[in-house]
């Protein structure tokens, strides 16, 4: 909120820089720490509530391109940021006001676990503590599982619009079938309720699955009508987004209360900076050899994260 009321007022570059570090800061941070409360709040319904709030946050992604465009034709974009600046300290404010009290019991739950570790933080060696969560074979196998996932999904968002007009689409289907990727975001409701009834690692592998089928099919597709990239991308949205709530559900129930917020901090760095690498990997494959040896990388690549979640399961039995 600090960083959108900066950049909702005229002001030198350097400073608008500085609100863009800010909304980049505190974004990066609230993902972290909402895992961690939603996982506390609802510990045998997290799925669902990861599922819910995943949801909320797609569907919100979708909306502000529409609302940028309304707000900047109009001719006062400052007016979107300065909007943006009291939604966030109205909803900042009732954080304070009311998760507290829903949240009280489940923080009297953890208070030992993170006592236990509150003298330790202080002390500089702490951050081996996080590292010493890689000592676990299944934690670092499914590590490899959200950062497989990470960079082919990125990849994949980065480049689909181009790959489909460059197959044969009108900017103007392109866009729908693009919109129908996240269109289908609903169904991590549905995921994340599952997780919790039938296993977190068995759903992981079956969305995977279907996430990495459809990425062959993109590369294979050549050009094709816009129902058949319709139903691709349909697919690519049910298996991509469907995985988000069971991995946030895994790694809240995976990671020791007393370093869950450095845990799921450090495992979401690493997923930003794959992330942010894939779309320039895949540029560089499409320019060279074209967009299907680039999909079919992401492809190789959403089926290693399926062939790992088989192997952290196998791990745990």
């Amino acid at each position: 909120a600090g960083g959108a009321l900066v950049l909702g007022v005229a002001a030198p570059l350097a400073v608008l820089v500085g609100g863009m570090l800010l909304v980049g800061v505190g974004t990066g941070i609230h993902k972290t720490v909402s895992i961690r409360l939603l996982s506390r709040e609802y510990p045998t319904r997290t799925g669902r509530a990861l599922g819910l709030f995943d949801t909320l946050g797609a569907f919100g992604g979708v909306a502000a391109p529409a609302a940028v465009v309304l707000v900047t034709d109009a001719g006062n974009w400052h007016a979107l940021f300065l909007a943006g600046a009291v939604e966030g300290f109205a909803l900042g404010g009732g954080v304070l006001a009311y998760v507290p009290r829903r949240s009280s019991d489940a923080e009297d739950d953890g208070e030992n676990g993170d006592s236990a570790g509150g003298d330790d933080s202080a002390n500089p060696l702490a951050f081996r503590r996080y590292l010493d969560l890689f000592r676990s074979r299944r934690f670092t196998v499914f590590v490899g599982v959200t950062v497989c996932f990470s960079f082919a999904y990125n990849g994949v968002v980065a480049f689909l619009p181009l790959y489909l007009t460059d197959h044969g689409l009108s900017e103007s289907a392109a866009s729908l079938v693009y919109s129908a990727l996240f269109a289908v975001s609903l169904v991590q409701v549905v995921t994340g309720d599952l997780s919790d009834r039938i296993g977190r690692l068995p759903l992981a592998v079956a969305v995977l699955a279907v996430a990495a089928g459809a990425l062959g099919a993109l590369s294979l597709a050549g050009t094709a009508s816009a129902v058949v990239f319709g139903g691709i991308v349909v697919a690519l949205g049910i298996g991509s987004h469907g995985f988000r709530p069971i991995r946030g559900a895994y790694l809240a129930a995976t990671i020791p209360d007393d370093v869950a917020g450095g845990g799921l901090g450090l495992v979401r760095t690493l997923l930003m900076g794959v992330g942010a690498l894939a779309p320039a990997v895949v540029g560089v494959v499409s320019d060279t050899t074209g967009f299907a040896a680039a999909f079919g990388l992401l492809a190789v690549v959403m089926s290693c994260a399926a062939l790992l979640a088989v192997l952290t399961a196998l791990i745990g039995t």
